[in-house]
């Protein structure tokens, strides 16, 4: 393997890395974090008022992505079996509406936790059980 293919493969696994912990987070608080930072030069500006509500119409169109997700999802189900209550079929829907919080709890928060980790030398460990036959 030559020196820029191991480059390629260094950078991709730092981007890939990067990306699956702060993503979520920072697609959630990038609407208002210039304003938030920005100070009052910024905030005086067109772009710091027009920012909410472009950032609004970017979720939105983001929001189709993830409706047409539920919607394949529900249409590659299976019959439904003779027992199924109506309030299962709404707790499906519950749990797809519950993507967004569920991304950032169970994707960057134990992310950003094992980074950091990594970071400190707190290393958890890991033990492999013996196998005995």
């Amino acid at each position: 393997m030559d020196k820029g293919r191991i480059i390629e493969h260094i950078i991709i696994q730092i981007y890939g890395f990067y990306a699956w912990a702060t993503t979520a987070i920072i697609i959630g608080v990038i609407g208002w974090l210039p304003m938030l930072l920005g100070g009052d030069r910024f905030n005086s500006t067109v772009l710091s008022g027009n920012l909410p509500s472009v950032t609004q119409n970017l979720m939105n169109f983001a929001m189709i992505g993830l409706i047409l997700s539920a919607i394949v999802s529900a249409l590659l189900l299976p019959k439904k079996p003779e027992g199924y209550k109506f309030w299962k079929k709404i707790f499906m829907v519950l749990e797809w509406v519950a993507v967004p919080v569920t991304i950032v709890i169970f994707g960057s928060v134990p992310c950003l936790e094992a980074q950091i980790r990594l970071m400190t030398a707190r290393y958890m460990g890991f033990w492999v059980t013996p196998k005995v036959r």
